[in-house]
């Protein structure tokens, strides 16, 4: 339904991109989610548009920053006419519009869908990453504490986003399990193209088939037991 691309661009745009040359795994993660939600949006435009119109955004934003960095590198300033303190405050603006616009998106068809693991994963993202983006907007104010702020609070920040990430991963790979196209509910799953996903999948369908028959052998000796009680009282 499109949950495949827009997971797997999420990580590269989030995750990876904490290197020297993550503003081209954001420019690549960007595009994946465009494509994405892109097909999401067939099912629900209200809900997919402004995510949609974030992850654009960060297309821009990534574009800008690939040739800043690669003009760089080769001694050139080709895109310098905005200074650092600039894009920060603009990319800590395109990231914070893009996960509210995700976060209310994911909510809204998930609870449209019945999908009760997808809402409640939507709201502990909005929590956590409202804690998040709180202190992040609090260490790029020009706040007399700044410094003393920044000693507390950047590690704790670091642990936040990295959590924070996670959980809005594993929001997305439960609505791209639990969700499927209309009429495609009884049909085997097709194989993911992409190794890493097939493997999870595995791994949470081994937990699941184990948490099914440890339940049933519980219900199952329970009713052993409340016979051979019966039996007694005979």
């Amino acid at each position: 339904m499109g949950y495949g691309y827009l997971l797997i661009g999420y990580i590269f745009a989030t995750v990876f991109s904490y290197n020297p040359f993550g503003y081209v795994f954001m420019l690549i993660g960007s595009i994946l989610m465009i494509l994405g939600l892109m097909t999401l949006i067939r099912y629900d435009r209200i809900a997919y548009l402004p995510p949609l119109a974030g992850s654009s955004l960060m297309v821009v934003v990534a574009l800008y920053e690939t040739v800043y960095g690669f003009s760089q590198m080769f001694g050139a300033d080709l895109a310098g006419f905005l200074s650092k303190e600039i894009q920060e405050y603009i990319r800590f603006g395109t990231a914070f519009l893009f996960h509210a616009a995700l976060i209310y998106a994911t909510f809204r068809f998930c609870r449209k869908l019945d999908v009760k693991k997808g809402v409640n994963g939507a709201v502990r993202n909005a929590v956590v990453l409202s804690v998040y983006y709180i202190l992040v907007l609090i260490s790029l104010l020009d706040v007399p504490f700044h410094e003393d702020y920044m000693k507390v609070f950047s590690m704790p920040m670091i642990l936040i986003m990295f959590g924070a990430y996670f959980s809005v991963a594993m929001m997305l790979f439960t609505c791209y399990k639990e969700i499927c196209p209309e009429g495609d509910e009884q049909m085997p799953r097709k194989p993911s193209r992409f190794a890493f996903i097939n493997k999870i999948r595995a791994v949470v369908d081994k937990h699941n088939e184990k948490s099914s028959q440890a339940a049933q052998d519980y219900v199952r000796k329970r009713e052993e037991e409340r016979r051979a009680k019966q039996e007694k009282k005979k």
